[in-house]
């Protein structure tokens, strides 16, 4: 039988959740969000502990190592959300840490599979509970993926940026999905690694 939630119980609850959060990154800001062009994002602390309040957790299901013509590149990890009261799963999100990222350019191995398993818990979490967090005034996408920054190489064009990771993580999985021959592909356009924030939408 389906059950009619009440409304505004809901929202008084996430009002109090929301509250509480706003209390606890206040005291732990520095660990609890990140600020860019202004805004605030809650990163994985953060995210955890509005999932804490609702009995829930994010645990990693799988990670993979990713190589691309026998090269390495990165991580690739998937998590998956769980009710802590009742020990039941649902169906999360993946995530990935490249090795030609910004940030991680020569990073050790361990701490790019590290970052990905953060990045697949925090969106799993995120998927969950945004709508917590945006009450909270924070926003909605989680401080990891807005901090996965560009990549190394320079991007061709006048386009303001490289592709983001999240959008690299569509563009590999879709290659392997439909079998593109990424050789071809560079052949006639350009490097995956040059792809531009606008390449990568198109």
């Amino acid at each position: 039988d389906t059950m009619l939630i009440n409304p505004q119980l809901v929202i008084e609850n996430a009002a109090g959740a929301a509250r509480a959060l706003q209390d606890i990154v206040k005291k732990s800001k520095k660990k609890s969000i990140i600020t860019v062009n202004g805004q605030e994002y809650l990163q994985f602390q953060a995210w955890q502990t509005i999932a804490e309040f609702y009995g829930y957790t994010a645990t990693i299901e799988w990670t993979k190592r990713i190589e691309q013509d026998g090269k390495f590149i990165g991580w690739e990890a998937k998590a998956i959300l769980a009710n802590l009261k009742t020990g039941h799963t649902y169906p999360g999100a993946e995530a990935m840490c490249l090795a030609n990222e910004r940030n991680w350019s020569g990073k050790d191995e361990f701490t790019l599979r590290s970052m990905a398993q953060t990045r697949a818990c925090s969106k799993t979490l995120a998927n969950k509970f945004r709508w917590v967090a945006t009450l909270a005034g924070y926003e909605s996408t989680p401080g990891e993926e807005v901090t996965a920054g560009g990549f190394n190489n320079k991007p061709l064009g006048t386009q303001s940026g490289g592709a983001t990771p999240g959008q690299m993580s569509w563009v590999y999985k879709n290659f392997s999905k439909f079998k593109i021959n990424q050789g071809e592909f560079e052949e006639q356009y350009k490097p995956l690694t040059q792809l531009t924030f606008q390449d990568a939408k198109t």
